[in-house]
């Protein structure tokens, strides 16, 4: 678990509903965020935030769904400052943020800061993902007299950005950022990476395991907080980043 001195955006600013479970001398709450348009009709799967819902359901009832702001405390220090006076004056225990997309918790100033990162899923396209969808593209291609080419080229008008980012980060780029490529430059590579997959697994597992050694991308999570008359506990669930199942990853208690 990354420890940050300063969130990078604080949070506190809509509560899009709220449910609770509440037994003797205890009180239990979900804290979810950031999953923006991965909760949106076309994202309906258990690999994005559905899972997250699904999972939340499974270890507990009630929720707060909580999305994140734009204004970064790292960005000024003042700000940052008064924040964390004015926690400490009304004896404030610990505070939530989020939006890094990296769950953390510290202990600040003797105050607890909890950055809940983000409940998306997957929070981009990996190699198998991208592939899965190129072949199913291919298939239904076939139908109505596709080529293969017209309908890689078709599929990537339509997902270019994501499948720009796979090949960047598997170095089919050359170093070239995704957010640099042209269009054409960017269809010549997807033509590459699927070649490599049909006809050169040798160099397929390499640039697959390149990914994975460059784009470092997150774990979807979600917590749970446990309150009782002398202890408040935050259990961290977290996914495999692949769209997996969501498992207890840590547990700390806030006396």
């Amino acid at each position: 678990m990354t420890k940050k001195n300063y969130p990078l955006l604080l949070f506190i600013l809509t509560i899009i509903f709220y449910a609770c479970e509440k037994k003797e001398n205890s009180f239990t709450f979900i804290i979810a965020a950031d999953m923006r348009y991965m909760a949106t009709e076309e994202y309906r799967d258990s690999r994005y935030f559905q899972g997250a819902c699904e999972a939340i359901k499974k270890y507990g009832k009630g929720s707060f769904l909580i999305s994140p702001g734009d204004d970064s405390l790292n960005k000024y220090p003042q700000n940052s400052f008064k924040f964390h006076q004015l926690l400490k004056k009304y004896n404030v225990n610990a505070y939530v943020c989020g939006h890094t997309h990296n769950a953390s918790i510290a202990k600040i100033n003797n105050i607890w800061q909890i950055d809940i990162g983000h409940a998306r899923g997957i929070e981009s396209y990996f190699p198998d993902m991208l592939i899965g969808e190129i072949l199913q593209k291919i298939e239904q291609g076939k139908k109505i007299g596709l080529t293969e080419k017209e309908s890689i080229s078709d599929y990537y008008e339509g997902n270019d950005y994501e499948a720009r980012k796979v090949l960047y980060y598997t170095d089919l780029t050359g170093g070239i950022s995704y957010k640099k490529i042209d269009d054409k430059t960017g269809l010549d590579l997807l033509l590459t990476f699927v070649d490599y997959y049909s006809n050169d697994k040798k160099m397929w597992e390499k640039h697959k395991t390149a990914f994975w050694t460059n784009a470092n991308l997150t774990r979807s999570t979600f917590l749970k907080v446990i309150t009782s008359e002398n202890d408040v506990t935050v259990e961290f669930y977290r996914d495999d980043a692949r769209g997996g199942e969501y498992n207890l990853m840590h547990s700390y208690s806030l006396n």
